[in-house]
């Protein structure tokens, strides 16, 4: 024991097994953070680390316990506990380290601990490793060390005696170890975890925490039936007792039995125990709480959507009511998995609120929650969320807060796209309702997404024509595949009058050359009109976009004309064109030697004009053996030069029958 006055403020005992070294790295180095700015020491308990990890050690550690395995937490916590000197006491893990310790280090630097007894600080424990699924718990780690303060319990151990007034800290500390737990790795760690917690519950059996954490053990693993014996037979036994620590314990043991049914669809039998043990008058209104989630679940399995409007109604009053106690934390609300009012719950909650509004006719739940819908979600939750909000779009009378929702919707890339797909089955299968769509979705101010802009255009074309030129302005502006829209863009173009020809001249020349590239490749045999509009509308403009258009045009035509007997003045034809085209394009010094920097069409062209040109210098066998080394040059025109080269032949072997004929 140190002197009174060189006493640390603050005792860290580390648990330390050094399995994963990368993780146990960043815990010391996280630790060593609060070492060096306030009254602290580190003790690591080594539990078996290996000679790689070992060695690092003594950087960090003002003393280092050796400890021999022996399946008892609390006897290695304990160790670690005997070996610290100062006034208060905190035990980490080496899975877990520090993202920001500044509030615990000025929790402890500025006196304020010395007002209570113990302090929490948040757990994120990370379910994924790409950081996208956590769950956050405040834990019981740093406490006042008072007579006679030991770890209790071989597994899932807890410090006793602790004071009642506890400081919460704003520091987080991240845990990854069960993001990386494969399923086999899981049901190992369970399988020593359960004689484990089987001693305890033999030592106590009136201590509800062991088969607590037993139920927890069993459905990390799935083992439902196991959960389940456990549970009745734990209800049974404390069925006549009524008392404070026996009626807050309960709730685990309820959700012990409507998990396994849930997860076996069983939602009769759910609904049935769900609805019983609301029934008892001893439940904690956080028992109560998470019942209401539980039943909800269960009718939402039956399609009850009144049932299930009326349970999650109740859950989020509770939350509300949670939420605004001063004394009440909802984080403390806790069942066998969890926070029984974490945000995902409480999304889950608010979209079978609006889902089950819309399907009963109840538009007011819509109203009343669509606002406390995390739109940002990344859950399957928002595919119930987005189908309910595009039925209430398509089937109730119009109201102007459907507009700003949609509004809110399009802002949101998750939503948005749930929400488009949704209202392009609406526009296939029902006439009326798209229409109501396009009333709502027409009003909004998107300029990313091509659908919703058509849907602005919709709406200008029937209700505001004083619209549509920005509008089109826009689908030029932001969509490179602007042909690919609805052929409605184009027919409400050529019915209002829409001057398409000076909008076309403002798209810069390569977005115009993307479009007419991918027009062609989607359009010119699947809308061969669309092609003749666009073709027809700008004829006789020489602007260098609509040249570049005709010449593809031009392109497609022979690429697909394999088989024509007579080819050859459409290919010259082309190529006479093409030159002509990139000579605008490029310098002219480019169009001698390396023709290798040209397009490939042009690079074609080029050689098929020169070789056709010198016909008369080549033999027949040559000629043809050229052209078929233009072919290779430009894959789209390989059908056409193989009819064209085959042409030659057909000609020169009828002109030699001929001479053979007149006896020449």
């Amino acid at each position: 024991m140190k002197e009174e006055n060189t006493r640390p403020i603050l005792s860290i005992s580390l648990l330390c097994s050094g399995r994963n070294k990368e993780e146990m790295i960043k815990t010391l180095d996280s630790l060593m953070t609060i070492r060096k700015r306030m009254s602290s020491e580190i003790v690591i308990v080594d539990t078996g680390c290996g000679p790689d990890t070992k060695s690092l050690l003594p950087k960090y550690a003002d003393q280092i316990v050796q400890f021999k395995w022996c399946d008892d937490f609390a006897k290695a916590r304990n160790t670690g506990l005997d070996k610290c000197s100062g006034e208060w006491f905190m035990f980490i893990d080496d899975d877990e380290w520090f993202k920001n310790a500044d509030d615990l280090i000025d929790f402890f630097n500025s006196g304020e601990y010395k007002q209570y007894d113990k302090a929490q600080y948040r757990i994120r424990n990370y379910l994924k490793t790409d950081g996208s699924l956590y769950e956050d718990f405040w834990s019981n780690r740093l406490v006042k060390v008072t007579e006679g303060l030991r770890f209790h319990g071989e597994v899932h151990e807890y410090l006793i005696p602790v004071g009642t007034k506890t400081k919460r800290i704003d520091s987080l500390v991240y845990h990854y170890g069960y993001a990386y737990v494969d399923r086999e790795a899981l049901y190992r760690k369970t399988k020593r975890n359960e004689p484990l917690l089987l001693d305890m519950m033999k030592k106590e059996p009136d201590n509800l925490l062991w088969p607590i954490q037993m139920i927890q053990e069993y459905r990390n693993i799935r083992d439902f039936s196991s959960m389940r014996k456990l549970c009745e037979s734990t209800l049974k036994k404390i069925n006549d007792i009524d008392d404070l620590y026996v009626n807050q314990s309960r709730s685990h043991f309820y959700e012990g039995i409507l998990i396994p049914e849930l997860n076996s669809y069983q939602y009769d039998e759910a609904v049935c125990d769900a609805e019983k043990f609301l029934t008892d008058t001893r439940n904690t209104r956080k028992c109560n709480t998470g019942l209401f989630f539980y039943a909800m679940s269960a009718y939402w399995g039956k399609k009850d959507y009144q049932k299930v409007l009326l349970y999650a109604r109740r859950y989020i009053d509770d939350y509300d009511y949670f939420s605004s106690e001063e004394n009440v934390s909802i984080d403390d609300l806790t069942f066998i998995c969890g926070n029984i009012l974490k945000k995902q719950n409480i999304q889950q909650a608010i979209s079978y609120i609006i889902y089950s509004g819309v399907k009963i006719g109840d538009i007011s739940a819509v109203f009343d929650y669509f606002n406390r819908f995390d739109l940002d979600d990344k859950s399957e939750l928002v595919i119930t969320f987005c189908e309910a909000m595009t039925e209430a779009f398509a089937d109730y009378a119009f109201d102007s807060r459907f507009v700003e929702y949609a509004k809110k919707i399009c802002r949101h890339t998750n939503t948005l796209a749930f929400c488009i797909k949704d209202t392009e089955k609406t526009e296939k299968s029902n006439t009326k309702k798209f229409s109501n769509l396009v009333r709502i979705y027409g009003k909004t101010d998107s300029e990313d997404d091509p659908y919703m802009i058509y849907l602005r255009l919709l709406y200008a074309c029937r209700y505001d024509r004083n619209l549509l030129e920005g509008i089109y302005k826009e689908i030029f502006d932001c969509v490179i595949d602007f042909f690919d829209m609805d052929e409605k863009v184009w027919n409400i173009a050529e019915e209002t009058n829409i001057d398409l020809v000076s909008m076309f001249r403002e798209i810069p020349f390569l977005r115009w050359k993307r479009g007419v590239d991918l027009f062609m490749e989607k359009k010119f045999s699947a809308n061969p009109d669309l092609v003749s509009y666009i073709s027809k509308i700008i004829a006789d403009d020489q602007d260098i976009r609509f040249q570049y258009f005709r010449l593809k045009e031009e392109e497609m035509r022979l690429s697909v004309a394999e088989g024509k007997s007579d080819i050859g003045g459409d290919i010259s034809a082309y190529c006479t064109d093409c030159v002509s085209f990139y000579l605008k394009i490029y310098q002219p010094e480019l169009f001698t030697g390396d023709l290798t920097v040209l397009p490939p069409e042009c690079q074609f062209a080029m050689n098929f004009i020169k070789t056709a040109t010198n016909e008369n210098n080549y033999s027949t066998i040559d000629f043809m053996k050229e052209m078929e080394k233009c072919a290779a040059m430009y894959e789209p025109f390989t059908g056409a030069m193989k009819s064209y080269i085959n042409s030659i032949g057909q000609k020169k072997r009828t002109e030699l029958l001929s001479r053979l004929q007149n006896g020449d």
